[in-house]
């Protein structure tokens, strides 16, 4: 949601040397980290930020995980939602 923070944690994981791709279709998330372990060690770490607004490209986020751990690939979610304050 807007206002969550996403693209703080993106900016986070970027200083901590992650490499990070905003607005990634889930279905291209396997493809992704395919690229990452073709680069020699360069691209050892991997966040994608993905929205649940994209629409129609958020229904294939359980497949891409599924064919993750299919590889034996380590991964975390990591939910984000704006917090209201009150006063």
């Amino acid at each position: 949601m807007s206002g969550a923070g996403r693209s703080t944690a993106a900016k986070c994981l970027e200083d901590l040397g992650w490499f990070v791709v905003d607005n990634l279709p889930p279905a291209l998330i396997p493809t992704m980290v395919d690229l990452g372990a073709r680069s020699q060690g360069n691209v050892a770490r991997i966040a994608v930020v993905v929205d649940v607004r994209g629409r129609g490209f958020f229904d294939n986020l359980r497949e891409s995980l599924a064919a993750l751990a299919a590889k034996h690939v380590k991964r975390r979610v990591i939910f984000l939602e704006p917090v209201s304050y009150t006063h």
